[in-house]
């Protein structure tokens, strides 16, 4: 079992040889600023975060042995390092790690928003980039403070006076890769500033597994991975998970496993969700409509449960932990006009597909959504955002194959621009179709 500790002085042989091993930079190599991974006594990684003469610090020397990679020791120590910083962390690193790094709450920047001495750094590196074939060295940035549930402070949680400082958005879903269905939408509200947080049910055990698991220990833990690489990209404040196992599709054995979504009473997820509400104090939730999508169990259960938390969050009646009431001021279901399904259908009909069996294991039933026809309240576009949401998207590699076919494309294009949703609560429809989930909302 991984363990961390502080690097001691009988360390720093250790620490240069796996750093020469690993062939990067060995310079700054002070071990009082170092952590290292242990398992069963072995040093197996080690990384650092050091202060620079401008002010600056930078997460640096993360290396693990090579026998041990893959298996997210890196990212046990990446995550502790930053858990431990409340300013703007710098790295620098080959352009091909860019991805990597994004997981973490990362993004690469020009040198206009670069301190000094990453210049430098980028002046030194242009001499070299003609010798580093379909290479180049970024400069990467985490500067947005990122509030987890493990992080949030019982006082935090508990306080009944902790003031709604602004407009915050609260998405609750059941899979990793869930959030996509409101991902333009989380994003360009995190762009403009507002609070943004996801509840997701599950860790998706019963997603496809692919045949490589690239050193994760199940599925569960390589597509929570993904969420959080998703998230990071899409700007979220936080990820919670409420600690349920996957259902699986309706017929599914997984249906009956006692720790599935489905298996837990209504009332139960109900308050752990009203739970987050109050915490988080959200003006706005969304979830899944009513059919959940396409009829996923888990997707109808969260829709179910997240319905009957708005109605708890703000019940001064009922106790949560200590949790002082909070009603949201609005409700929304993420859904899609059904004239874009109905097209769709026809067009698979036509190319000698069956609408019955869509998607990737062929277990949607395209025509039995067909004439389900919610309402479109809110259409919110995202134009400015597509290249977050794609880049998102790509993050769920394990589920989401890659957009091929001329029909995927050409159905990718129609649902770019904007995403659309019906509103709940309040329930009088808008007296006109909303751009804005928050309009009207004051702080």
């Amino acid at each position: 079992m991984i363990q961390l500790r502080p690097a001691r002085s009988t360390d720093q042989s250790i620490i240069k040889q796996i750093i020469r091993n690993a062939g990067i930079n060995p310079l700054s190599l002070d071990w009082h600023r170092f952590v290292l991974a242990e398992d069963e006594g072995q040093v197996v990684g080690i990384g650092q975060v050091k202060p620079h003469g401008d002010g600056s610090r930078e997460l640096a020397s993360i290396a693990v042995i090579s026998e041990r990679r893959g298996q997210g020791i890196a990212r046990k120590i990446i995550e502790h390092l930053l858990e431990k910083e409340t300013g703007a962390v710098y790295l620098t690193c080959r352009n091909q790690l860019e991805p990597f790094y994004t997981r973490f709450g990362f993004r690469r920047i020009e040198r206009e928003e670069m301190p000094p001495y990453f210049r430098r750094i980028i002046r030194l590196a242009n001499l070299f980039l003609p010798l580093m074939r379909d290479t180049r060295i970024s400069v990467m940035v985490n500067d947005k403070l990122q509030i987890t549930n493990e992080q949030m402070t019982k006082s935090q949680m508990t306080n009944p006076q902790l003031p709604i400082t602004k407009r915050t958005l609260l998405a609750v879903y059941a899979h990793p890769d869930d959030e996509l269905s409101a991902g333009g939408t989380l994003a360009h509200y995190a762009r403009l500033g507002y609070g943004t947080h996801l509840i997701c049910a599950t860790r998706g055990e019963v997603g496809e597994a692919p045949a490589d698991l690239k050193g994760f220990q199940s599925i569960a833990d390589m597509r929570s991975d993904e969420l959080q690489c998703a998230c990071n990209i899409l700007g979220l404040d936080s990820v919670s998970f409420l600690g349920y196992r996957d259902s699986g599709m309706p017929g599914s054995p997984d249906n009956h496993h006692p720790e599935s979504l489905v298996a837990a009473p209504v009332d139960e997820v109900a308050r752990k969700v009203a739970g987050y509400i109050r915490r988080l104090k959200p003006n706005v939730v969304v979830t899944f409509d009513p059919i959940g999508g396409y009829r996923h169990p888990d997707h109808i259960a969260i829709h179910t449960a997240t319905v009957a938390a708005f109605r708890l969050a703000g019940d001064a009646s009922i106790d949560l932990e200590g949790l002082a009431p909070h009603a949201p001021d609005r409700l929304y279901f993420s859904t899609f006009p059904r004239g874009f399904l109905r097209t769709a259908v026809r067009l698979l009909k036509l190319i000698g597909q069956d609408p019955k069996h869509f998607g990737k294991n062929k277990d949607i039933d395209l025509t039995s959504l067909v004439n389900v026809d919610f309402p479109i309240h809110a259409r919110v576009r995202i134009t400015d955002v597509l290249d977050q949401k794609t880049r998102a998207t790509a993050c769920h590699s394990s589920q989401i194959p890659s957009m091929g076919g001329t029909l995927a494309r050409m159905f990718q294009r129609l649902l770019a621009n904007e995403e659309t949703f019906m509103r709940a609560v309040p329930a009088t429809p808008p007296a006109h179709l909303e751009r804005d989930l928050f309009e009207g909302i004051a702080i």
